[in-house]
């Protein structure tokens, strides 16, 4: 029975998105079905084996995402994409992950619904902690490891391991006026 209601979950997922969602004919799991993907406008493929663990979501507005073969999204994994995402393969992504590539706009009156657009490239062999945030306009090379609780953005070499302090850095915010 758990066959059969995954197949009607991939069949359902391309009925509904059609040409904008890619599955291979390889092994692939969803836990939870329709709710772990949505798609406004853009694309998300998935070249090969990918196991998505429960309350993961995977979310394109006018952005794609592309996955590569035989990755691992653990649980509450949030991956949302109003730019470019691109995950190479053998990658292993524990629980409580965020990528984002975009984040809001703000100015002198407070945040905007206007959106910095930037983009992430994760490659291959990567190994993303639990409670990691993977911020817009990061590249993360092959054969990495990002700790737990890091956050993650700009250029990160092959062979690397990334890790934060985690020293409390308390910034007053300054008053703004009302308009």
């Amino acid at each position: 029975m758990n066959k059969i209601k995954k197949i009607c979950v991939l069949i359902i997922l391309k009925i509904k998105y059609k040409k904008n969602i890619k599955i291979p004919k390889e092994p692939f799991h969803l836990s939870l079905g329709l709710r772990n993907i949505i798609l406004k406008k853009g694309k998300i493929v998935f070249k090969g084996k990918c196991s998505m663990g429960i309350n993961s979501r995977f979310g394109v507005n006018n952005g794609n995402i592309i996955i590569g073969n035989n990755c691992s999204f653990n649980t509450n994994v949030l991956c949302i994409s109003m730019g470019n995402i691109t995950i190479g393969n053998n990658v292993i992504v524990g629980p409580n992950v965020c990528i984002y590539d975009h984040d809001h706009k703000f100015n002198e009156h407070g945040v905007t619904n206007e959106y910095n657009i930037g983009s992430i490239s994760i490659g291959n062999n990567v190994w993303i902690g639990a409670g990691a945030i993977i911020l817009k306009n990061t590249i993360i090379e092959d054969n990495c490891i990002i700790g737990a609780g890091t956050i993650v953005q700009g250029h990160i070499p092959s062979f690397s391991i990334v890790t934060s302090d985690r020293k409390n850095i308390i910034k007053k915010l300054e008053k703004r006026s009302k308009k």
